[in-house]
């Protein structure tokens, strides 16, 4: 994204992968996660504090993702083969995903 001033605005850059991975709406500070799914199904979640963990399953990547956030709003970048999935989760993490 360029910005008004022609500079660029690389925290809306998802493909960054030191893309920031807070952002703030408002007065609340969102997570960031993203998970890349390898073509064995394995999955690697790159956390907010920048760690890297890898998950034999999207659900248990998920899973930890959730107990990292603590149940707090969240934002998910879902990464498999080219295909880029965004998942925005509000405050208690209502919306189930699956594979």
């Amino acid at each position: 994204m360029v910005n008004a001033d022609g500079t660029a605005d690389w925290d809306h850059c998802i493909d960054d992968p030191l893309n920031s991975r807070r952002k703030r709406i408002g007065e609340n500070e969102v997570l960031r996660f993203r998970i890349d799914i390898q073509s064995s199904g394995a999955c690697l979640l790159s956390t907010p504090v920048d760690a890297a963990v890898q998950f034999d399953s999207l659900t248990t990547a998920l899973a930890s993702a959730r107990v990292t956030a603590a149940d707090a709003e969240a934002d998910i970048d879902i990464w498999m083969d080219g295909l880029y999935m965004y998942v925005h989760q509000p405050q208690g993490w209502p919306r189930r995903i699956t594979h």
